[in-house]
């Protein structure tokens, strides 16, 4: 689908995130992606849980890290097929 990472940024600290990224995708579309490394497992599970959801935003979540992920322009197939590049990325060993 050819997703390729335009531009990453650190943004630092926040209540329940250790460290946030934000990273911008095109090739499928655009894509921004926010991937928060939670401070602990039950952080991600309640960030997930309490989550509203958004027109054309996804989110998903491990043991360590929460990832939304919005587009502005994409066909289904390339953000799903990114989603599941992301997840795999960021599984935790």
């Amino acid at each position: 689908m050819g997703w390729q990472l335009k531009s990453v940024e650190a943004m630092g600290k926040k209540a329940e995130c250790k460290q946030i990224w934000r990273a911008e995708y095109t090739g499928g579309g655009i894509a921004h992606v926010e991937v928060c490394e939670t401070t602990a497992s039950a952080v991600g599970l309640q960030l997930q849980q309490s989550w509203r959801a958004r027109a054309n935003t996804v989110t998903f979540f491990n043991d360590k890290y929460f990832v939304t992920l919005n587009w502005d322009d994409g066909e289904k197939a390339a953000l799903t097929a990114l989603t599941t590049q992301l997840e795999k990325s960021l599984k935790v060993k």
